[in-house]
């Protein structure tokens, strides 16, 4: 069963809203969810869902005055943008419920049947990403941005300390009137330059530029999904914001970053250990491309003299004479330093070394993984059902396969996005089709 909730009673950021859940009285025919990045090289963007349900009684026209949803936001307006919404699934294994996405209307479409006697209403939602983006850092009389205001800039000052990047984004969102309940930030492993906004720069440039001061690309901000753990202990609510830095991907098996781990296979995989290795539908996709292959790489931290330019560009000598210049950047970074000490110099050196080191050389892909519903009672129906409610972004899937003529996968890759399409089923719970996009987790087999 799959659970759709509003709170239109209540303001957007409250951290724990109360749930109206609208599948019970409103016939759901499909609802539809995108989060995630295609690549471990792509900056995480906004999730998306949708959802396609029946309305009998015009609850949901924002023309009609006496309808169930009209006039229930402050100000009097009908139920519209920015009420937040989640939705859920259950395991019909064990009947308990995840939350795969919670964000906000961003827009509400009441198109009347040609007979008149229903309408077809197709909620459009957006994660917090989206939020971030739209709130711009102005000088007012209600919010003090950053920690200085300077000759009509917001400055956030110099942190030498290397939780800075935590400090920095805990902060903004702070004054942005965001629930820190509802976020998982990390410390980060680098320290700060001073860093001068133009107002009406966004939240969300503040939040990824300390993120990109961490390890560019390496280090991840997104919204998560299903609620999980970390520590063992600490709840990350669903619809929290998350920070990772490079440690999640070079230490994953810490339980500080509650990263989760599922096996998936082809038919033959399955087939041999049907508890345990989930199937995995075709087309089944193993390639090699040039998309994130580079031969030389610069990286360079805010303020840097004209004379230091040169040394922090890294090349690989016989990839450039074999394949020419491909070139890996991130220029103006707020990084400041890193353990050691490290200089701003030395710590983002070793971005571009680590991307000459590791993508000279491509690495075997596959295409996107899809998994599709198995009834609860199968062999491999418990641990299909426990994927579709509880992976998220930063997971690790080891996929196991057989190819003709003896070649195959047995190896780990880390999901970058997730995507989910769902509608009723003839039984007790609904059709899911499950899409994961991934990325070879070699990459990270050392830590600079």
């Amino acid at each position: 069963m799959a659970g759709i909730s509003l709170a239109p009673a209540d303001y957007a950021m409250a951290a724990s809203p109360t749930w109206e859940r609208i599948d019970l009285n409103y016939n759901v025919r499909s609802w539809q969810i995108d989060r995630g990045r295609q690549n471990e090289m792509s900056r995480t963007g906004t999730g998306t869902a949708t959802v396609e349900l029946v309305d009998k009684t015009g609850d949901f026209d924002p023309t009609n005055t006496t309808g169930h949803f009209f006039g229930r936001l402050d100000g009097g307006q009908p139920m519209g943008p920015l009420v937040q919404a989640k939705i859920e699934l259950q395991n019909p294994v064990d009947s308990s419920w995840s939350t795969l996405f919670r964000g906000f209307i961003s827009r509400i479409q009441w198109s009347p049947y040609q007979t008149e006697q229903f309408a077809n209403v197709t909620l459009e939602l957006v994660d917090a990403m989206a939020i971030f983006a739209a709130v711009e850092m102005q000088t007012n009389a209600y919010t003090l941005w950053g920690d200085d205001f300077v000759d009509g800039n917001i400055v956030f000052n110099q942190d030498t300390n290397l939780d800075a990047v935590q400090t920095r984004i805990e902060k903004v969102l702070s004054q942005m009137g965001w629930p820190l309940t509802l976020t998982s930030i990390f410390t980060g492993n680098v320290s700060l330059q001073k860093t001068v906004y133009a107002p009406r720069s966004t939240v969300l440039q503040v939040i990824t530029d300390a993120c990109d001061a961490e390890w560019p690309d390496i280090a991840n901000v997104y919204v998560s999904g299903p609620e999980h753990t970390v520590d063992g202990t600490t709840v990350v609510a669903a619809g929290s914001l998350v920070f990772h830095g490079r440690y999640a991907r070079f230490n994953p098996l810490d339980a500080h970053y509650g990263i989760k781990r599922f096996a998936l296979g082809d038919d033959a995989a399955n087939a041999a250990d049907p508890t345990n290795i989930v199937r995995v539908s075709p087309p089944l996709d193993a390639f090699i491309d040039d998309t994130l292959l580079y031969t030389s790489a610069l990286a360079t931290p805010q303020n840097i003299n004209d004379a230091d330019l040169n040394g922090q560009y890294v090349q690989d000598a016989t990839g450039v004479a074999s394949k020419g210049l491909r070139t890996w950047s991130a220029e103006n970074l707020a990084t400041l330093g890193g353990s050691g000490p490290t200089t701003a110099l030395a710590e983002t050196k070793k971005f571009a070394q680590y991307y000459i080191n590791n993508f000279r050389y491509p690495l075997v892909r596959v295409g996107q993984l899809t998994v599709k519903t198995r009834r609860p009672g199968s062999l491999s129906g418990p641990k299909t059902w426990a994927l579709f409610c509880n992976v998220d972004i930063s997971d690790i899937v080891h996929l196991k396969t057989t190819h003709h003529g003896g070649g195959g996968f047995d190896t780990d890759f880390y999901v970058e996005g997730i995507h989910y399409t769902a509608r009723p089923g003839a039984g007790a719970y609904p059709i899911v089709e499950l899409t994961l996009d991934v990325s070879p987790s070699g990459y990270y087999a050392v830590s600079p």
